[in-house]
């Protein structure tokens, strides 16, 4: 994870905030989780406990400082989960991070192709969590994509 956490630190993304871990974490709820006296905490630990950990957890999420309307801070997830999912399929990843065969993944990385060659699994693990900020309501489609697929490829 250390690799991959200072990848991704190296590399300033400017569209989103992007955190990660091997172990498989609900960012969202996590405030939930450390609080024993919410009113969900029972509940959603409950469902935490009973979801499988296999693949790639992610959520997209915003902050309402991001813009005061929800329809706008809605769009902004809804084009960050799509420029994160076209970069997986791009890949050859289904949305839950596992890889749909090893030939379709496209890979410039000789070792990565290698350990698939050699029949390891690589399917993308643990949990993820993209944060919008507001530089990403006036950035190119393009852009958000290409930071997208930088963060899918520090993943492998």
């Amino acid at each position: 994870m250390n690799s991959i956490h200072a990848t991704l630190v190296r590399q300033q993304l400017k569209t989103f905030n992007c955190s990660y871990s091997t172990e498989y974490k609900s960012f969202i709820i996590n405030h939930i989780f450390s609080d024993p006296q919410h009113p969900l905490h029972e509940a959603r630990r409950r469902a935490h406990k009973h979801r499988k950990e296999e693949g790639l957890w992610w959520h997209i999420t915003t902050a309402a400082t991001l813009s005061k309307s929800s329809v706008v801070r809605s769009w902004v997830r809804r084009r960050l989960r799509n420029a994160f999912t076209e970069e997986l399929k791009a890949r050859g990843i289904r949305e839950d991070g596992r890889i749909l065969h090893k030939d379709m993944l496209r890979t410039s990385l000789r070792g990565l192709r290698m350990v698939l060659d050699s029949g390891k699994d690589l399917s993308l693990e643990g949990g993820l969590r993209l944060h919008a900020r507001p530089e990403v309501i006036a950035a190119k489609f393009v852009e958000v994509r290409n930071e997208t697929g930088f963060v899918i490829d520090a993943l492998l």
